[in-house]
């Protein structure tokens, strides 16, 4: 479209400046030779009419080529324009996704930080575990930088000794509901794990929930609010 009208253009100019002038130099180089023969009046006729076909054919090359250019500028813009919508649409799905991962993670994190602590409360009793200062943050933390490694995750299985088994299955039945969804979790009865301890692997590695850590950042956040105690 850009091109036939760069035509237009060149059609228009022609017949206002370049066929005028062309004209006018051929009539006057006829009327400057009023003693010229008929044969010569021809040469010099066929001379001037091959300067007019070079002529315009320079016009012709010159406006084509303007109206390339510019078909081309014109086109770029539109096709920016027409896959506008498509960006849009792209970016918000990618920050949805991203929103959407980092629900997931935070779930992640609140349920595993919970279930340590659920069967450190029914190994050892509820009162016991609240006896003692708990340093939660530094705990979920912890997990935290595990489940970086494993947000795609969806199935758990949780390793613990066949004293406990039972224990832990009762929790996960009341923490079902908390779970985020399409995570699917099973107890596995492992006689190679010490009474207490409990390990949670997941679809890519396994994330370190055993009672006797959560014990052992118990027991330091206890030494460390005596020791703050004693240098008061």
């Amino acid at each position: 479209m850009v091109i036939k009208s760069g035509a237009g253009k060149l059609t228009e100019k022609v017949k206002r400046h370049v066929l005028p002038e062309l004209r006018s130099r051929a009539e006057s180089g006829l009327e400057m030779s009023p003693a010229l023969s008929q044969s010569e009046k021809l040469a010099l006729c066929q001379s001037r009419l091959e300067e007019v076909d070079q002529e315009l054919s320079r016009v012709r090359e010159t406006r084509y080529q303007e109206g390339f250019e510019d078909g081309q500028k014109v086109g770029y813009e539109e096709g920016l324009k027409a896959i506008a919508p498509q960006v849009k649409a792209l970016e918000q799905i990618l920050e949805r996704v991203e929103q959407e991962q980092n629900q997931l993670i935070l779930a992640a994190e609140r349920f595993v930080v919970q279930f340590a602590m659920k069967v450190a409360q029914r190994i050892l009793g509820q009162e016991a575990v609240r006896q003692l200062p708990l340093n939660q943050e530094r705990l979920a933390a912890a997990v935290a930088q595990a489940l970086k490694r494993f947000t795609d995750a969806r199935r758990f299985v949780v390793r613990a000794n066949r004293a406990t088994v039972q224990q832990v299955q009762g929790y996960l039945r009341e923490l079902s509901s908390q779970l985020p969804e399409g995570v699917e979790v099973t107890v596995v009865d492992d006689p190679s794990v010490q009474v207490g301890d409990c390990l949670v692997e997941s679809d890519f590695g396994v994330l370190d929930a055993r009672v006797d850590s959560a014990l052992h950042e118990m027991e330091g956040a206890f030494v460390r609010g005596e020791g703050e105690v004693a240098s008061s």
